[in-house]
């Protein structure tokens, strides 16, 4: 289990086996994959912070980043958290 907190200040606890999954791996390569379609890459973002944080971590998340932008979560925003969360964080907290 990581704890960790994104460089934008979100805390977070994530458990590294959530990510061996290769229905994350598909999710992920439908974000990186310059040839996905707008529908994969949309469906992708949907479903991949539920499978990585859990209901309750995705909303707080999207609570997070709603107070930095207005109300809004902007997609290319919650991408670029989940990639700090699957890397360990912008700042580790605690192993």
């Amino acid at each position: 289990m990581t704890h960790g907190k994104t460089s934008t200040g979100f805390s977070f606890d994530f458990d590294e086996q959530r990510a061996n999954d290769m229905r994350v791996l598909q999710h992920v390569h439908s974000l990186i994959d310059p040839k996905a379609s707008p529908l994969d890459r949309t469906s992708a973002l949907i479903e991949l912070p539920v499978m990585l944080l859990g209901k309750d971590q995705t909303n707080a998340l999207y609570e997070h980043l709603g107070a930095l932008h207005d109300g809004r979560v902007p997609p290319k925003e919650l991408e670029r958290e989940l990639t700090e969360i699957l890397k360990g964080g912008g700042e580790e907290l605690k192993n």
